[in-house]
């Protein structure tokens, strides 16, 4: 195996790993989203359409994951608003899971170069 051909190994090396561990974190996310929200949730709508949305991304494009909540208010009471405080649930869920996150990145990594 030459040296382009091992670049090009290492690469799929990585994104095969990284893609389900950006999943994975995002999945973690969402699950303290839900249950670690500080808003009084009457309708269960909320926290309902809370959700994350596929990895995308290369080693070379960097990687994105998506974590959403689709009800249309939802942006009022993660921010706020002019009549209500805000609620943050979405930030607090990431400062929460970040060192978990880095873990999962880590081991994804650690596999992708362990061969």
């Amino acid at each position: 195996m030459d040296l382009v051909d091992a670049i090009d190994e290492m690469r799929r090396r990585v994104d095969g790993e990284m893609l389900p561990a950006m999943l994975e974190v995002a999945e973690g996310v969402v699950e303290d989203m839900k249950s670690g929200h500080t808003f009084t949730n009457r309708t269960g709508r909320l926290e309902g359409s809370m959700q994350h949305g596929g990895a995308s991304g290369s080693i070379f494009r960097g990687y994105r994951v998506e974590v959403f909540a689709r009800m249309p208010y939802a942006s009022f009471v993660d921010e706020g608003t002019s009549r209500s405080r805000p609620y943050p649930y979405l930030w607090p869920a990431w400062q929460r899971r970040e060192a978990w996150a880095e873990g999962v990145v880590n081991a994804a990594l650690a596999q992708a170069v362990n061969f």
